[in-house]
C-alpha cells in the first residue's frame, strides 16, 4: 500500500473512462508547444509526497469532449486492495480556448486545470488540499521558473568545499555541478549533462555523489556502473565501462549515447567511430545501423 502520492502524469485523451479511453493526438498537438512542458513535473516536485491513503500516482486525463466523472482508483500492483493504486481523474481542457490565449494566460490555464483535477482527487479521497494549494501558489510566485538542488551539498574530506547537483528546467533539463566553499558561497558551476523534460529526468537516474579526494568527485548513475568524474577545476568526464573496455555491445551503446547527446555533449564523430568499432567486431546491431545510415545517405 502506498502511503503517499509521489507521481503525477498528464495525458490527452478522448472519452472519460480509464478502461476505454483513446489518445487524442490533435489535442496534444495543440498544447505540446507550451513553454512550460515541465509543469506537471513542477507540481509533482512541490506538492508531493502527499499523504494519500493508498494512491501512489495520479494520471490526469485531459479531454475536450465530455464532462468530468468522479476520480477513480484502479490497482497498480497485484497486492493493491480496493482504493489503492493509481487514480485516474478526467478534466475538461478547452484546447481552442488555450490556443487563443497569450503565453502568460496559457501557463495559468494549464496550471489551473492540473490543480483543479488534483483538488477533485483530494475531495474524493479525503486528502489534505493544502499542499496542492501551496504548490500552485509557489509556482505562480516564482513565475513558472523551475530549478532545484538534488539532495544536500556534500562536504569534501577536508571540509573546505561542498558539491551539489543542480537542475534547471526549461525546454530541456540541464544538470550542473555546483562547487561551494564551506559557507555555501558558490565557487564554480559546470554543466554535467542535458536531458529531455519530464518527471524523473535525471533525478531518478542519479544515484550517488561522492568525493574521491579533496579535489575530485564521482557522480554514479542509478545502475551503479556508469559515472562521471569531475575535478574542482576541470570538466566532467563521462565513463561507460562496457564501452571503454572494448566490449562490442558496450561500444555500440556508447556510440549511440554520443550520437544522441544523452548524458554527454553530442559528438557525432566519436559516436560513429565507436559504432564502426563494434561493427568490425561483428556486433549485428552496429552492422545494421551503419547499413541503414548508408542507405539513408544514398537516397
Amino acid at each position: 500500500m502506498a502511503k503517499f502520492l509521489r507521481h503525477l502524469a498528464v495525458w490527452f485523451v478522448r472519452g472519460n473512462n480509464w478502461r476505454d479511453y483513446i489518445d487524442d493526438p490533435e489535442m496534444y498537438a495543440a498544447v505540446r508547444d507550451t513553454d512550460v512542458p515541465y509543469l506537471c513535473w513542477m507540481v509533482e516536485h512541490y506538492a508531493t509526497p502527499l499523504l494519500s491513503r493508498g494512491v501512489g500516482k495520479v494520471n490526469i486525463c485531459f479531454n475536450s469532449t465530455s464532462s468530468n466523472p468522479p476520480p477513480e482508483v484502479t490497482p497498480g500492483k497485484p497486492e493493491d486492495k480496493a482504493g489503492e493504486g493509481i487514480a485516474y481523474v478526467f478534466e475538461f481542457f478547452d484546447a481552442a480556448h488555450y490556443r487563443a490565449q497569450s503565453v502568460a494566460e496559457r501557463r495559468r490555464y494549464y496550471l489551473d486545470r492540473i490543480h483543479a483535477a488534483l483538488c477533485r482527487c483530494a475531495n474524493q479521497f479525503g486528502w489534505d488540499q493544502r499542499p496542492l494549494d501551496e504548490a500552485r501558489d509557489r509556482i505562480l510566485r516564482e513565475d513558472f521558473r523551475f530549478s532545484f538542488g538534488w539532495k544536500k551539498p556534500l562536504a569534501s574530506p577536508d571540509r573546505r568545499l561542498k558539491v551539489q547537483a543542480w537542475f534547471e528546467v526549461s525546454d530541456r533539463t540541464r544538470i550542473s555541478l555546483i562547487f561551494f566553499d564551506r559557507d555555501l558561497a558558490e565557487q564554480r558551476r559546470v554543466l554535467l549533462c542535458t536531458l529531455g523534460v519530464g518527471s524523473g529526468s535525471g533525478e531518478m537516474e542519479l544515484h550517488r555523489i561522492e568525493w574521491l579526494d579533496t579535489r575530485t568527485v564521482r557522480i554514479t548513475q542509478k545502475n551503479g556502473r556508469d559515472y562521471w568524474l569531475c575535478a574542482v577545476d576541470g570538466e566532467p568526464e563521462f565513463h561507460y565501462p562496457r564501452g571503454e573496455r572494448g566490449d562490442a555491445h558496450g561500444e555500440y551503446d556508447l556510440g549511440r549515447i554520443y550520437l544522441a547527446g544523452q548524458w554527454v555533449p553530442e559528438d557525432r564523430e566519436r559516436g560513429l567511430k565507436l559504432i564502426e568499432s563494434a561493427a568490425a567486431k561483428g556486433y549485428t546491431h552496429a552492422v545494421r545501423f551503419l547499413e541503414c545510415l548508408a542507405d539513408s545517405q544514398a537516397s
